[in-house]
């Protein structure tokens, strides 16, 4: 007989930050792309409040279990051809735990490819500068 109390949990590694999730969801982003040789992937994902919304990117940015989101326009706004890339409309800061699910898909053969998701750039320092609070 252990004179130890038992608790659920105790003992187990800590969850990984929300700054390690994220890398290892662009890792399974680019992983998938490669998979499926598509240029860009689709990335959506689905929120509590039942919204789903078509990623031009995330960062874990603010911190502190919040991220940014920057989904791009709804289908009726497309831009014009001449656009290089469509303009991202709204910025989303919410709690990671937000997030129901994260879709990754090849784009539909008739999407044009600018409407992907865009992978960090691997040198960008910006985010891990420690003691940097915007």
């Amino acid at each position: 007989m252990s004179s130890q109390l038992w608790v659920p949990g105790a003992g187990a590694p800590p969850p990984p930050s929300v700054e390690e999730f994220l890398k290892r969801v662009h890792v399974q982003i680019q992983a998938f792309a490669e998979q499926c040789d598509c240029e860009r992937a689709v990335v959506e994902v689905l929120l509590h409040d039942g919204r789903r919304l078509r990623l031009h990117s995330f960062s874990p940015e603010p911190g502190l279990g919040w991220v940014t989101l920057r989904p791009f326009p709804e289908e009726d706004e497309q831009p014009p051809d001449s656009i290089e890339e469509p303009p991202v409309h709204e910025t989303l800061m919410l709690p990671l735990q937000s997030i129901v699910r994260i879709v990754i898909k090849r784009p539909e053969e008739e999407e044009p490819h600018r409407f992907g998701f865009v992978l960090p750039e691997e040198d960008d320092e910006a985010a891990d500068k420690p003691g940097d609070v915007a």
